[in-house]
Parts: C-alpha cells; sequence; structure tokens
C-alpha cells in the first residue's frame, strides 16, 4: 500500500508474525502479544476516520478488535500450556512438567 509508511512507524503483517512463530522467535507470549498489539495500533492508525489512509476502511478498526479479542482468548485457553513452555525454554522447569493437552 503505497501510503502506509506515511500513517505507520512500525509495519508488521500477520505474515511476518506467521514466519516469526514458525521459527520460534518469540521468547515469550509477551512478546508475541505485543506484536498482535502492535497490529491492532497499526491498523487504527492507518484506518484513523479523522485522516484515512488511502486504501483505509474504518471498519478494519474493528476487525482489528475482534482479532486481538480472539487472539487474547486463544491465548487465556492456552494458559497453563504457554507458561509451562516458557519456564522450560528459561531452564526453570524439566519438560516432563509440561502439560500433555
Amino acid at each position: 500500500v503505497v501510503d502506509y509508511l506515511e500513517y505507520v512507524a512500525t509495519p508488521l503483517s500477520l505474515k511476518e508474525m506467521t514466519h516469526k512463530c514458525n521459527n520460534t522467535s518469540y521468547g515469550s507470549v509477551a512478546a508475541f502479544r505485543a506484536d498482535i498489539e502492535l497490529i491492532r495500533r497499526n491498523a487504527y492508525a492507518y484506518n484513523d476516520p479523522a485522516k484515512l489512509g488511502r486504501f483505509g476502511d474504518p471498519q478494519l478498526r474493528d476487525v482489528a478488535d475482534k482479532f486481538v479479542n480472539k487472539c487474547d482468548q486463544m491465548l487465556a485457553a492456552a494458559r497453563d500450556a504457554l507458561e509451562a513452555a516458557e519456564r522450560v525454554a528459561r531452564g526453570d522447569n524439566d519438560p516432563d512438567d509440561m502439560p500433555l493437552g
């Protein structure tokens, strides 16, 4: 999108996030969650009704909110497993301590 960088200082796409996930680039749930929030902030910046980007659509702000809410629900549902994985990654636990489900 031609004018995107005029509105967004730190671009990030879902494709880039997928690449980071596949390469285990996220060191923590917090780092992953920060990128989710960056996606929302970028959507808000580019799709601001007061200064809309060339291809902007204010309804995409609602889509971004729904995306973040769904991600938060999924992270909450997997919280125990994610916390266990973080402990193992830090060396705080034995891998046998990880939940199976």
